[in-house]
C-alpha cells in the first residue's frame, strides 16, 4: 500500500515547534505513520519532533508528548524509514523547497 499526504498542519506544526524550542538535541522527523480512529486502515506521511527518547506532536490542535518507543508502536513506525532533521537542515530544506515538508521525496505522494 502506497502512503500518501493526509491532510492537516502536521509539517508545519512540527517545523514551528523546532523553531520555537530549539536545542541542539531536539529533532524534526517525517516518517510514514499508520492512521487512527478516522484515519484506520491508511499509510501516511507525518512530521513531529524529537528530544531523546521523547516525542512531540502537536499537530491539528494535539499536544502529544510521550516515549518515543509507545508513539512509534502506537503509529506502527519504521525508525529506518524517518528522516531526521537538525534545525539547521530544516531550515535550508523548508527554503530549498519553499515547504513545510515532506522534502525527501519517497514521502511524496504516488497516488
Amino acid at each position: 500500500m502506497m502512503a500518501t499526504t493526509a491532510t492537516g498542519n502536521c509539517f508545519e506544526a512540527a517545523l514551528d515547534y523546532l523553531l520555537m524550542h530549539y536545542d541542539a538535541s531536539l529533532v524534526l522527523v517525517h516518517g510514514i505513520v499508520s492512521g487512527q480512529q478516522r484515519l484506520t486502515g491508511r499509510r501516511f506521511c507525518h512530521a513531529w519532533c524529537e528530544r531523546g527518547d521523547i516525542v512531540y506532536d502537536y499537530s491539528n490542535g494535539r499536544q502529544i508528548v510521550m516515549p518515543r518507543e509507545v508513539y512509534y508502536r502506537i503509529g506502527q513506525i519504521k525508525h529506518d524509514q524517518c528522516c531526521f532533521y537538525t534545525q539547521q537542515q530544516a531550515r535550508a530544506c523548508c527554503l530549498h523547497h519553499e515547504t513545510y515538508g515532506p522534502w525527501d521525496e519517497r514521502y511524496l505522494d504516488h497516488d
